[in-house]
């Protein structure tokens, strides 16, 4: 027998919390890796008016890498 509290279910109602929870991260979640494709997008124009080299705005995961390698190797270009 469900544990009840003043009347409430308290399972039901538990379950019924994390699922709010649950969708509410998911929300978050979104909204952060919507903010986060902006931000990066961003910053690929700032680089490509600057003229650095393979810099355009892109979602593609291959041309991301390539330019995070550029990126890399330009930091390390200007650590030495």
């Amino acid at each position: 027998m469900p544990l009840e509290i003043m009347g409430v279910n308290v399972e039901n109602e538990m379950q019924r919390t994390k699922s709010a929870h649950r969708e509410e991260l998911n929300r978050f979640d979104q909204r952060v890796v919507r903010t986060m494709d902006k931000e990066i997008t961003l910053v690929q124009e700032s680089l490509t008016r600057a003229g650095v080299p393979l810099m355009s705005a892109t979602q593609d995961a291959s041309k991301i890498a390539a330019q995070i390698r550029v990126l890399r190797l330009l930091e390390d270009m200007l650590q030495t």
